[in-house]
């Protein structure tokens, strides 16, 4: 790059960014009330995410036959099997009706193969 073309450049950018600059002043006091109030009641609170922050509590470690046999008490991967099952019923409710505006996974058309859709913009 030349020389020429370097001062243009400097030039161009320092005139551009004044009257960015000028274009941005003000002619009297900024404020941030709505319709000219002097005031604004606002009801925001802040609560801090770390206030009911546990931390990590390392557990002792078992052999893993004793682990291996407290699982088995419980009732194996059965037990955890039904016990994520129960939240997951808990978070949704039995009685609700599906909502008809949901958005419906689109159905491929009949005569498209296994591979319908590879490589095609959705």
């Amino acid at each position: 790059m030349g020389v020429r073309t370097l001062r243009w450049l400097l030039s161009a950018g320092l005139l551009l960014s004044v009257s960015l600059a000028h274009g941005q002043s003000t002619n009297g006091a900024v404020t941030t009330a709505p319709n000219g109030t002097d005031s604004v009641n606002s009801t925001f609170q802040f609560h801090s995410v770390f206030t009911h922050y546990l931390m990590f509590i390392e557990q002792p470690v078992l052999p893993w036959r004793e682990a291996n046999d407290a699982v088995g008490k419980i009732g194996g991967w059965r037990f955890y099997a039904k016990e994520a099952s129960q939240l997951d019923a808990a978070d949704t409710p039995s009685n609700s009706e599906p909502d008809p505006h949901m958005k419906q996974p689109a159905e491929p058309p009949s005569d498209a193969g296994s591979h319908f859709g590879h490589g095609r913009k959705p």
